[in-house]
């Protein structure tokens, strides 16, 4: 969105008694300025003449050619404080899956290095991981192992 250069303030748009009702004034000051559209994929970008309207502590801007308006509005303190935080909450727990999945990684490499130790200092074959000298070989696949 972008402001004329010249701050055109417009005639205020005089409302009706219902909406005056639901918006709390009579009038809704208004600029003129200059949008931007866009094709999807934002191919054909241009900008078109719109307006500017203020609505107590919304606003909203129209693109005049193709009758499109949208309502923005600003968000409570209280808002903002639960984002933040719910959005630090994120961090955290992005952190712990990472260090989670870190222990899973040595956890990992170290039933490697067992394996590689074992089988580099005995020979055996396939039946002989079966006896109790080895491991199930379930063992290394069990569900849930590491919660």
């Amino acid at each position: 969105l972008l402001a004329g250069s010249s701050g055109d303030v417009l005639s205020p748009i005089e409302l009706g008694d219902a909406a005056a009702k639901q918006w709390g004034c009579k009038y809704l000051q208004r600029f003129a300025g200059k949008g931007q559209v866009a094709a999807e994929g934002y191919l054909d970008s241009q900008w078109v003449d719109g307006q500017l309207i203020m609505v107590n502590e919304y606003f909203s801007f129209a693109w005049l050619p193709i009758g499109h308006q949208v309502f923005f509005g600003r968000p409570t303190p209280e808002l903002i404080l639960k984002l933040m935080k719910d959005e630090k909450k994120k961090e955290v727990g992005d952190c712990s899956a990472r260090a989670f999945l870190e222990k899973c990684w040595e956890e990992t490499e170290h039933i490697e290095d067992d394996m590689e130790v074992s089988s580099s200092n005995t020979n055996y074959d396939e039946s002989s991981m079966e006896s109790s000298s080895y491991p199930d070989r379930s063992y290394y696949y069990q569900e849930d192992c590491f919660q």
